[in-house]
């Protein structure tokens, strides 16, 4: 009797046992999970690079256009006459000096010089100069003084001599040299803003016209040019004045 009875406990036991297992969630019969630590820090891959193309062109500062006032510049352009206008006649007064030796007290020459600027889009600065012109007389005594033999068919034909005396521009070497030279250390010491790739010109000629109404007269026109960029260098102390002078192109009409 005791033993059935406690069979009957046992049974009872595994029994309840059972059935209370049977009751827990499912999740509590798996091991528990371990402890976990902070999030992982996601690594993004570096962002992919434009492929290589084409290098962009840059300008670099020295070639970059400079920003130019155009009222400074007109400025430039109108003292600039006044210093053309004194170097032809410091030329002229060189050549008198040779002239005077001829003959002393000649009227050596006939009109004024004068100098008008301009500035030109994608050129540069343009000036016109007149020059005055060698008087008729002092031009044929330069003649006769360059071929004394010649004198007696000069007087035997007055006709060609009259034509020789009134040429528009005084060939005579001494005095058209005095005046290019004038001409040109203008140029170099007085700056006008110009970019890199312009030019300064100055454009020489008798500004007198014929002695007689309806006389044709053959005027010959000197140029001087020298490009913006080779001044820049000059005034950087990166070329000398021999250097520069020899950059300033020259022709002759």
């Amino acid at each position: 009797m005791q033993q059935k009875f406690i069979g009957a406990h046992v049974y009872f036991l595994v029994l309840a046992g059972a059935l209370t297992a049977g009751a827990l969630p499912a999740g509590a019969q798996e091991p528990p999970l371990p402890p976990t630590g902070p999030p992982p820090v996601q690594v993004f891959p570096p962002a992919a690079q434009d492929p290589v193309g084409e290098p962009e062109l840059v300008m670099k500062p020295e070639q970059a256009p400079r920003a130019i006032d155009p009222l400074r510049r007109r400025e430039q352009i109108v003292a600039m006459e006044g210093l053309l206008t004194s170097a032809v006649k410091s030329g002229a007064t060189a050549a008198a000096r040779q002239m005077q030796a001829l003959e002393p007290g000649l009227q050596l020459f006939t009109g004024v010089a004068r100098a008008k600027g301009f500035y030109l889009d994608d050129y540069g600065v343009f000036f016109h100069v007149e020059i005055p012109g060698v008087s008729p007389s002092v031009s044929w005594l330069l003649n006769m003084a360059r071929e004394p033999s010649a004198f007696e068919g000069e007087r035997a034909q007055p006709t060609r001599a009259s034509e020789r005396a009134t040429m528009g521009f005084d060939p005579d070497a001494a005095y058209v040299l005095a005046v290019q030279q004038k001409l040109i250390d203008a140029m170099l010491d007085y700056r006008i803003d110009l970019q890199s790739a312009e030019w300064l010109t100055v454009a020489a000629r008798d500004g007198e016209g014929p002695m007689n109404p309806g006389q044709i007269v053959e005027s010959a026109m000197m140029i001087l040019r020298v490009r913006a960029s080779d001044l820049a260098d000059y005034y950087a102390s990166r070329i000398t004045r021999e250097e520069i002078r020899r950059k300033v192109e020259v022709r002759e009409f």
